[in-house]
């Protein structure tokens, strides 16, 4: 593989949002047509279990979808925010549940070829209750639901987030065994 690299400081953002900005890239290649790119903060994501044994899950309306999905609790990591800070806090804001015992299960990328972010996944234990609210602003529905109907999602399609899958398998061998 040859390492061909481009000039960072050539790269030009085209559209701006608060959420993310779309980046226009010279070709490294003569000739060829400019490479554009989605640049946005890293995120982080909770896989979880309560004391009983359910695993936490939002279902919230994804207006690129068109439709309600079922994800895991997440968000972006605010400045001068640890990876696990904003974890915690994602976590309490969208379901109202803090976990006793976290994990740590990596950095991944979600779509290398077009996005820069790194979405950081933690498996959370023990995760009870504090209050009944979580952030109304989004819509959001706690979901709570059983190993067995977790992987029955997952394998019949409704449950189909990359990020949650790969916390599901991971953790099932390091946190959950």
């Amino acid at each position: 593989m040859s390492g061909k690299k481009y000039n960072f400081k050539l790269v030009k953002d085209v559209f701006n949002t608060p959420w993310f900005s779309v980046e226009e890239i010279p070709s490294v290649f003569p000739g060829e047509e400019p490479y554009y790119s989605i640049s946005c903060p890293d995120s982080v994501a909770m896989l979880a279990k309560t004391l009983e044994g359910k695993y936490i899950l939002v279902r919230q309306f994804r207006p690129p979808q068109g439709q309600y999905t079922l994800e895991l609790p997440s968000g972006y990591v605010d400045q001068r925010e640890s990876n696990l800070g904003a974890a915690q806090r994602e976590f309490l804001e969208e379901t109202g549940y803090r976990c006793e015992d976290i994990t740590y299960l990596g950095a991944f990328k979600i779509c290398p070829s077009r996005i820069n972010n790194t979405v950081h996944v933690y498996c959370g234990l023990n995760a009870r209750s504090e209050t009944n609210k979580h952030n109304d602003d989004n819509d959001i529905e706690i979901v709570l639901v059983s190993e067995k109907s977790f992987e029955k999602y997952i394998s019949n399609g409704t449950y189909n987030e990359t990020v949650g899958i790969v916390a599901y398998f991971l953790s099932k061998g390091r946190v959950f065994s």
